[in-house]
């Protein structure tokens, strides 16, 4: 019963961290607040999409298929050709809105080299989000390893389960246990 409710709490945890994390990407992204001033809330919101699917795929399939079987360099080749994807999806779809906004204002070889500049910047903003959702997912496996090998340890060792006035249980190691009294229906 006690490994459920360390579950929930461990799933409740990262549940809260992913809603946090795209509450606050959404706000930012629907606000226009990334390169793109003449944007449209649906195209800002493709964007976002974009962000999310690639995120999740890293958080699914890339971290535990590749990098936690020691694939590292698959793991690093698809997550690196991930990121260029998302980079150019996000481009080609929002780059007749930055057309207007740099036209008028430039001419066609700068705006070229200012679409490269804008690819870069959306590369990098894409891998961080990539690199958030590895370390989320790598934490996450991190908490259930630990608390596997903590499951594991309490079945090899011998333990005295005490049952506590709130009505959860301890398990503590008859090792470290030097005396027991019994007193009045209760034992110390």
């Amino acid at each position: 019963m006690k490994k459920t409710t360390i579950m929930k709490n461990h799933k409740l945890i990262f549940f809260i961290v992913h809603l946090v994390f795209w509450t606050i990407a959404s706000f930012l992204f629907l606000r226009n607040a990334y390169v793109r001033p003449y944007s449209s809330v649906l195209r800002e919101s493709v964007a976002l999409f974009i962000l999310m699917c690639s995120f999740y795929l890293s958080y699914f399939i890339f971290v535990p298929k590749f990098l936690m079987r020691q694939r590292v360099f698959l793991f690093f080749l698809l997550t690196f050709l991930l990121i260029l994807l998302s980079s150019a999806i996000e481009m080609w779809v929002v780059e007749s809105s930055m057309e207007r906004c740099f036209l008028h204002t430039l001419d066609i070889q700068t705006y070229k080299q200012a679409l490269y500049g804008i690819f870069i910047f959306l590369s990098v903003r894409n891998s961080c989000f990539i690199l958030f959702a590895d370390v989320v997912k790598l934490c996450e496996m991190q908490a259930i390893q630990l608390q596997q090998n903590q499951k594991i340890t309490l079945q090899t060792t011998q333990h005295l389960l005490i049952n506590l006035p709130d009505r959860t249980t301890l398990a503590q190691d008859i090792n470290y246990i030097l005396c027991l009294k019994y007193e009045e229906r209760k034992t110390t």
